[in-house]
């Protein structure tokens, strides 16, 4: 009977050892006090005297002369390289390489009939039926007229550069930081 007695002694105990296990799972939970740390330099406002100025500019302005026509940025604008900042109104300078055009022209037709006098006075004074002076006064024509083809060539050039400079744009990517001028 003891060894009974003991048997259901021990089979009590762990029955009663397998509800404890449970009760102490579930533990009540207790509240927790906590503060969020913060910088308090962030909260403190700061100022400076002095002004701020960017580490690279550049002011832009027309090569040429001229009446601004057209000017579709606004100060704060983001521009991309390429991007039209203002243009002035081309037309005088379209018309001056138009004329210079028609000069090269007037002059290399000049060249050609200064050249082809130069090789017949050059016949000419082979069978000694031109004089000396005849001879190099039409060379002097004909090289006269070579330059004068160069000259108006470098004109039309220079023409069509003030047709270009008529337009103003950016060179890299920036922003714009003031206007002095209106349409």
């Amino acid at each position: 009977m003891r060894l009974s007695v003991a048997v259901l002694l021990v089979v009590v105990l762990s029955a009663g050892a397998c509800g404890g296990a449970d009760e102490a799972a579930e533990e009540r939970l207790r509240p927790v006090r906590y503060t969020t740390v913060t910088d308090v330099s962030v909260l403190r406002d700061r100022s400076f005297s002095g002004t701020s100025k960017s580490s690279r500019e550049s002011r832009l302005s027309f090569k040429v002369s001229g009446t601004v026509i057209n000017m579709p940025v606004e100060i704060g604008q983001r521009l991309q390289p390429g991007d039209l900042i203002a243009e002035i109104d081309p037309a005088s300078y379209v018309l001056q390489a138009q004329q210079a055009q028609a000069t090269l022209v007037e002059a290399q037709a000049n060249d050609r009939r200064a050249s082809a006098n130069y090789e017949r006075t050059k016949g000419l004074y082979a069978n000694s039926n031109a004089s000396l002076n005849d001879l190099e006064a039409a060379r002097a024509q004909a090289e006269s007229a070579s330059a004068t083809v160069a000259a108006a060539s470098k004109a039309l050039e220079i023409a069509r550069l003030n047709v270009s400079y008529t337009r103003l744009t950016s060179g890299t990517e920036c922003s714009i930081a003031s206007l002095s001028a209106e349409e």
